[in-house]
């Protein structure tokens, strides 16, 4: 049997932080036949030159990678438009593939995550 993981995270994975810990934690996860993993992640404007680089890394190893436009500005308002969007991108997500794991890397996407399994 199958299981599909969402894997939420609000670091991009264009940040050395997605390249030195995400990237290397769900390769190894992977390596199991049976984990289909979707990850969703927020990338900075300033790291878009490094998109191609890890579409390629993720294609290879199977995973599907949807990354989000991370809002800076306003403040506080930014983080709410992020949170919406993440949701709009789940429920997209859900209506084709079922989901059987939501992991979520850190407690911002984590409020979505959350509703989302109520």
């Amino acid at each position: 049997m199958d299981y599909n993981i969402l894997y939420l995270t609000y670091d991009g994975l264009t940040d050395p932080l997605g390249q030195s810990q995400i990237l290397p934690y769900i390769f190894s996860l992977n390596k199991n036949q049976n984990l289909k993993f979707t990850i969703i992640s927020f990338e900075k404007k300033e790291n878009n030159y490094l998109i191609d680089n890890i579409k390629g890394v993720t294609k290879k190893h199977g995973i599907q990678w949807v990354p989000l436009k991370y809002t800076k500005k306003p403040l506080i308002i930014s983080t709410i438009i992020d949170l919406y969007k993440l949701k709009t991108t789940i429920i997209k997500l859900t209506k084709y593939n079922s989901i059987d794991l939501i992991h979520a890397r850190s407690y911002i996407v984590s409020i979505i995550a959350l509703r989302l399994k109520k």
